[in-house]
């Protein structure tokens, strides 16, 4: 009856099937510990038939045993002891905690884009640079500022502005009158332009088929 960490109510049975396995013994997880299937990697679960749990329960012990094993419940001999089930080694590490805690954040809109720029043909130094732009690790005057590291707020192309990423590759005038000139000469090409970095981008990559052509916001970064 006990809800096992990291399973919320998944191990939690009913009333009627707490008091039935109560009747005939059965109180304690070891109980229930099918340990001639067990093998040092998993813990094995009597099913229900071997329980002679009735029918109407068995799909709740079909599912209690299944979050049992998820939360890698294991019966030994010995005192009890905490595991991080979230490693295979069991041990928590910063390292451990910190990859559970990237993985539980809702990913970046533009993952899959920044993900194709190592599939570019580019320089390695280009792709790097558009990777951290889109990012937002880009070591801008904004950014640098954040890190304890003083110096002049404005951007160093234009000075009419505080230098950000989304300014210095993309709202800049200096940045602006650039892409014109290009887009003067090739019309064809998508517009480089959006609130973000991360709108061109996408808008790009989407637009264009050539490998070639993909690989031209990076250098002009």
């Amino acid at each position: 009856m006990d809800p096992w960490i990291g399973c919320g109510n998944a191990h939690r049975l009913p009333q009627e099937l707490r008091a039935y396995l109560t009747s005939r013994g059965i109180t304690h997880i070891n109980h229930i510990a099918d340990n001639g299937r067990s093998t040092f990697l998993q813990q094995a679960w009597k099913t229900g038939r071997m329980l002679q749990i009735p029918r109407q329960w068995q799909q709740h012990w079909k599912e209690y045993t299944r979050a049992l094993t998820e939360s890698h419940v294991r019966i030994q001999e010995g005192e009890d002891k905490l595991i991080w089930a979230l490693a295979k080694h069991g041990k928590y590490t910063p390292k451990e905690g910190y990859i559970a805690l990237i993985n539980s954040l809702k990913p970046l809109q533009c993952e899959s884009w920044w993900k194709s720029i190592w599939k570019l043909k580019a320089s390695p130094k280009s792709r790097l640079l558009m990777w951290t732009i889109l990012r937002h690790k880009i070591p801008t005057r904004e950014n640098l500022t954040e890190r304890s590291f003083h110096s002049p707020f404005w951007c160093g192309l234009c000075k009419g502005d505080n230098e950000s990423g989304n300014h210095l590759f993309l709202t800049c005038p200096c940045t602006r009158e650039l892409w014109n000139s290009i887009h003067s000469q090739i019309p064809s090409l998508p517009r480089w332009q959006g609130t973000t970095v991360q709108e061109p981008w996408e808008d790009w990559w989407s637009n264009v088929s050539s490998e070639r052509t993909k690989n031209f916001p990076l250098l002009t970064c």
